[in-house]
C-alpha cells in the first residue's frame, strides 16, 4: 500500500509505502489493476531494494498500491501482498521476487517451504527460504512434477468423499498457500455437500467422512477435523465446512489445495527442480527448540 493511497479506507490503518523517504527509489509509472475474489487493487509499478526474509534484493519492480476496493483489505491484518508464483501470471510479467533472488544467486536452494499450524492465529507458522527444515516434518517427501510453470500446478488423480470419487480428466491441483480453503468444481463439490448438513454441528465433528486426495500413486488422506474450521466468538463455536466451488478458467477440472492440505502436509515448493514435494507435518509439541 502507499502513502499516496488517499481514498481507501484500508490504506489509513496499515502501513504503506513512503517513496520520498527513500533514496534507492525508481519511478516506473506502468499501471496495473488486479482484481481478486473478495476485492481488487490498482496502483503503478515501482523500483526499489526489496528486503526479503533478512536478504536485499536491489531494483526489485512492485505494484505500489493507490487504490483498493472491498472490505476484506480493511479487516485483513496484511499491508500488501507478496506473489511466489511463476512471472507467466505476474501481472505485467514483472519478475516475482524469489525468483530474482535465485537468479541472482542470492540464495543457495531456490526453493521455499511452509509449515503451517492448525490453529487460526496461533504462532509457530514459517516460512523457510532456500529448502527445507527436517525439525518440521516426519518421513519422506513425495515429489510431484509441474504440470505446468505459471501456478504450483501438478496432476492430481482423484478427490474421493465418501466412497464418492471425483475423478475427471485432465484432472490437476494447484497448491497454494493464498487459499485458505478447498476449492473445486463448483459441480462437484454441491455434490459433495449434499453429504452434510447445512450447519455443521461442532459436536459431531468426528462422524464426517475422511476425504482421499491421490497424487501420483500416493493417497493424501483429511480428516474432518482437518476440512472443517472451527471459529469461536464471545465463546460461541461455530463450524464451518471448507469446501468452495469455483471454475476456473480454461481448467474446468482444477482443484486448488489451499491451507487446510498445507496444514497438514509441509509443504516445499521447488523452483529449481520444478517440481512441488509433500511431507507429513509434525504436531507443534513435537518440534524441537530453535
Amino acid at each position: 500500500m502507499s502513502s499516496k493511497c488517499y481514498w481507501s479506507i484500508a490504506c489509513w490503518l496499515h502501513s504503506t509505502y513512503k517513496e520520498k523517504t527513500s533514496k534507492t527509489y525508481q519511478a516506473n509509472g506502468t499501471i496495473f489493476e488486479v482484481n481478486y475474489g473478495s476485492g481488487g487493487i490498482k496502483g503503478t509499478v515501482s523500483n526499489d531494494i526489496v528486503n526479503f526474509g533478512g536478504i536485499d534484493v536491489p531494483k526489485q519492480d512492485f505494484g505500489e498500491i493507490t487504490k483498493l476496493s472491498g472490505i476484506s483489505f480493511i479487516v485483513a491484518r496484511l499491508d500488501g501482498i507478496l506473489g511466489l508464483g511463476w512471472d507467466t501470471i505476474s501481472m505485467l510479467h514483472i519478475p516475482p521476487i524469489f525468483e530474482v533472488m535465485a537468479q541472482q544467486g542470492l540464495i543457495d536452494d531456490a526453493s521455499f517451504s511452509f509449515y503451517l499450524t492448525k490453529a487460526p492465529g496461533a504462532a509457530g507458522s514459517k516460512l523457510i527460504l532456500g529448502g527445507v527444515d527436517s525439525k518440521y516434518y516426519t518421513g519422506d517427501f513425495n515429489y510431484y512434477p509441474l504440470a505446468a510453470e505459471n501456478y504450483w500446478l501438478i496432476g492430481m488423480n482423484d478427490f474421493v468423499v465418501n466412497g464418492t470419487s471425483y475423478k475427471a480428466e485432465n484432472m490437476v491441483g494447484i497448491v497454494d498457500s493464498g487459499t485458505s480453503v478447498f476449492v473445486g468444481p463448483t459441480a462437484a463439490i454441491n455434490e459433495i455437500k449434499k453429504g452434510f448438513p447445512a450447519l455443521i454441528n461442532c459436536t459431531l465433528i468426528e462422524t464426517y467422512p475422511t476425504i482421499q486426495i491421490t497424487l501420483g500413486t500416493d493417497v493424501y488422506n483429511l480428516e474432518p477435523s482437518d476440512y472443517i474450521l472451527k471459529e469461536t466468538l464471545a465463546g460461541q463455536s461455530e463450524c464451518i465446512l471448507g469446501l468452495i466451488g469455483m471454475d476456473i478458467p480454461r481448467m474446468p477440472n482444477a482443484w486448488i489445495l489451499g491451507d487446510l492440505f498445507m496444514k497438514k502436509y509441509y509443504t516445499h515448493f521447488d523452483m529449481a527442480g520444478k517440481r512441488v514435494g509433500f511431507a507429513t507435518s509434525v504436531a507443534p509439541s513435537h518440534i524441537t527448540s530453535e
